[in-house]
């Protein structure tokens, strides 16, 4: 005979011969026909039954840890600022020929961040439709050529960094 192939019925067998060709192997995948096997069927059967139950005791009904819990509905409050009435406009300063209040904490409402993605997202979407890119190319190569001078203050001498 010949000694590469593995007979199953010896010890260092690795080769995996199909059910219908040797019924003494066992079999280690399904094929058409095979009857079905469920996975209940090999689960053993304390898996199969409820695994922890507590009895609710009337004394624990209101404060314990097995209450039911009961929805009660709240409106939704968006927390923004009311910035006439934190920094009345008597009180602002004039600043860029406006009386603009400080907004320091815009973005932590929802609504306003929300407003600001969508504008970005809006102008994103226009530069990428309105987008030369032979043009972007021509004009880094142009900025490569370019040499760079260094900076100079008002009387011409140059700048140390």
């Amino acid at each position: 005979s010949f000694p590469f192939l593995a007979v199953p019925n010896e010890m260092y067998s690795t080769k995996s011969i199909h059910k219908h060709i040797n019924p003494n192997y066992p079999q280690t995948y399904n094929s058409i026909g095979d009857p079905y096997k469920g996975s209940l069927e090999s689960l053993p059967d304390r898996w199969k039954q409820k695994q922890f139950v507590t009895q609710k005791f009337p004394k624990n009904a209101d404060n314990g840890f097995f209450v039911k819990q009961t929805y009660h509905p709240e409106p939704y409050i968006e927390i923004a600022e009311k910035y006439s009435q934190t920094q009345p406009l008597e009180k602002r300063k004039l600043g860029f020929g406006s009386h603009d209040a400080s907004k320091t904490g815009e973005f932590t409402c929802s609504k306003s961040t929300e407003r600001f993605r969508s504008l970005v997202k809006h102008e994103n979407r226009l530069m990428e439709k309105h987008r030369i890119q032979a043009k972007e190319k021509e004009l880094l190569e142009m900025m490569k050529r370019v040499s760079v001078k260094s900076p100079k203050d008002r009387y011409g001498k140059k700048l140390h960094s």
